[in-house]
This record gives C-alpha cells, sequence and structure tokens, in this order.
C-alpha cells in the first residue's frame, strides 16, 4: 500500500517475523525505513520459550527487503534505536546472515535426524558473527532460536516414542528413584558434576529427585546453588530471567518450611514490565534482570551502545 502525504510517499508493507501482522514502512524521498521490531539491537528474538512460533525465514526476507530499498536511516521501536549511514547495511547485514545461517542449520539436523536435545547444542553462530555489537544475545539466543525453527518444521514430537504419549514426568522419576535406592547417591553426584563445572547436567539428574518427592528439602537447596550458577553468568533476558524466577520459587518454598539459609535472598525479576535498581554496579552480575542493569554489568552505559 501506498500513501502521499503532502511531497511525501509512505510505502506500507506487512510481514510476518516475531508476530505475523509486522508492518513497516518507506519513504523514498528522505530514504527513511520505520521498521518496528523487525531489528531489536540484540539477537533477533526467534525462539521465545513462553511464546507462539516465530516466522524466522519470513523474518530474513523481510530485512531483506529493506535492504533493497538501500535506506539512510533505519529506526527500530523494539530497539529503541536509530541506525544511519554505513551502519543501517551493517545492522542489516547481521541480522539477516545470523537468521539464515541458523535457519539452514536446523533444517540440515532436522534432516539428518539429529535429536533437538543434541540439536541446541549443535547449531552455532558463524565464528565472524560471534561478537558482532548488533545481534548481542541479551535478549534471546541460539538456543531459543532453534526450538523456534524446529517446531516450525517438525512439530513438538522429538522422534522419542517414549514421548509420544507419555506417563507424567513426577510418575517416571519415582520410578528411577525407587530403582536408585539411597537418594543420597543422588545428591552426591549432582555435587560432583557441579564441582566439574557441569551445572546444567547436575540440575537434570537432581530432577530425579525432585519430581519424585518436591519435599526433598537437601535436593531442593542444592538446586537452589545450580540455579544460581547458571544464571550468575547468562545475560541472556529471557533465560536469566528463568534462571531467577526458579531460585525464587525454591527459596519461597524452603523459607515456608523453616529451613534456614544465608543465602535465601530473593531477588527481584522481571515479568511484564521490565524493572529497573540503581544498585548494580559496573561489572557485577546485576540482581535486577532488566536491560539496563544488564548493560552496566557489561560495562555499558546505553542499550544503544550494545
Amino acid at each position: 500500500m501506498t500513501i502521499k502525504l503532502g511531497n511525501k510517499t509512505f510505502e506500507l508493507y506487512t510481514a510476518r517475523a516475531e508476530t505475523d501482522d509486522a508492518c513497516w514502512v518507506y519513504i523514498p524521498e528522505i530514504k527513511c525505513a520505520f521498521i518496528g521490531d523487525l531489528i531489536i539491537g540484540t539477537f533477533p528474538n526467534i525462539g521465545n520459550p513462553w511464546k507462539p512460533t516465530r516466522f524466522a525465514l519470513d523474518w530474513a526476507k523481510t530485512l531483506e527487503l529493506v535492504r533493497a530499498k538501500k535506506p539512510e536511516y533505519v529506526f527500530c521501536n523494539g530497539a529503541g534505536v536509530m541506525y544511519k549511514g554505513k551502519n543501517v547495511l551493517k545492522a542489516l547485514n547481521a541480522n539477516i546472515e545470523v537468521i539464515r545461517a541458523l535457519h539452514d542449520q536446523v533444517v540440515d539436523y532436522i534432516n539428518q535426524g539429529v535429536h533437538i536435545s543434541e540439536m541446541i547444542h549443535k547449531v552455532k553462530i558463524p565464528d565472524h558473527l560471534k561478537n558482532n555489537r548488533y545481534i548481542k544475545m541479551l535478549y534471546s539466543k541460539p538456543e531459543f532460536f532453534t526450538y523456534n525453527v524446529y517446531r516450525w518444521y517438525h512439530g513438538y514430537f522429538d522422534d522419542n516414542p517414549a514421548h509420544l504419549l507419555p506417563r507424567p514426568e513426577k510418575e517416571v522419576m519415582k520410578e528411577v528413584s525407587n530403582l536408585i535406592g539411597d537418594p543420597k547417591k543422588v545428591i552426591n553426584r549432582v555435587k560432583e558434576l557441579n564441582k566439574n563445572n557441569k551445572p546444567q547436567l547436575a540440575l537434570q539428574v537432581l530432577d530425579v529427585l525432585i519430581q519424585a518427592d518436591p519435599e526433598n528439602l537437601e535436593a531442593r537447596k542444592l538446586r537452589v546453588i545450580l540455579l544460581e550458577k547458571l544464571g550468575a553468568t547468562d545475560y541472556c533476558l529471557m533465560s536469566r530471567n528463568a534462571w531467577y524466577y526458579f531460585i525464587n520459587q525454591d527459596k519461597k518454598f524452603l523459607k515456608k518450611r523453616n529451613v534456614k539459609n544465608k543465602n535465601l535472598v530473593i531477588y527481584l525479576t522481571v515479568s511484564k514490565n521490565m524493572y529497573h535498581c540503581s544498585s548494580s554496579s559496573r561489572n557485577s552480575v546485576p540482581k535486577c534482570l532488566c536491560l539496563v542493569c544488564l548493560a552496566k554489568s557489561l560495562g555499558t552505559d546505553s542499550l544503544a551502545g550494545l
């Protein structure tokens, strides 16, 4: 659709990207593109664990259409930033390339029959883009991207027949726990894995006990330690917020049962609003999870500088 207002032409385009109703506008007289959330100033939000599937390939194609207009200015609503001159092409190229590269890897691995739990570790950002300032992983990350594209082409079923119509997880873990016998065996192994810097594996092993017996206080205390270790170095807003949400849940659970622990501090987490706390110090891991504090902790004063 094209609209003329005075001496300006407004070219309106619809697109499928983060949503199925995206719209971007190009004004040829001033070579300006207003692209909304098509670029968000960080790694593209193609994959959110709590949201519907996003349109990865269409997203890349839309950015290619924007690039074909050869704009000199690009205004991004989600990022709250404006790119101009050479930075326009750099931002567009980085986003297009990373989307296409990761998309094609996922499709390749699906065709090879790679399981999704392996795939999220195999799909990689090309080396020359890993430190690109236009796609820093402060909001989403490649693992979430991989899940998204996998579900788009493959659905949620992971080709494991045991997962087609599964029994409740707690029921299965109860059986496994009974076979193990002494829960201390699991606790000791989890501590060993954590000591060897394998907190994610430790978390999944520990889940046997927690699913089988949610009232296992030792397991719940240990899970807090693992989650804090995972959250301490994770600067992606979505995953970091998830770690601290579950830390809070476990700490509240323990507090209700009068479990005394000097580390029972309830963290400020992000829900629908991006709260900001002023207590975060530069180069430290912020307890507040908003993008402002994450930017400060990375030694950056503004999101535009990311």
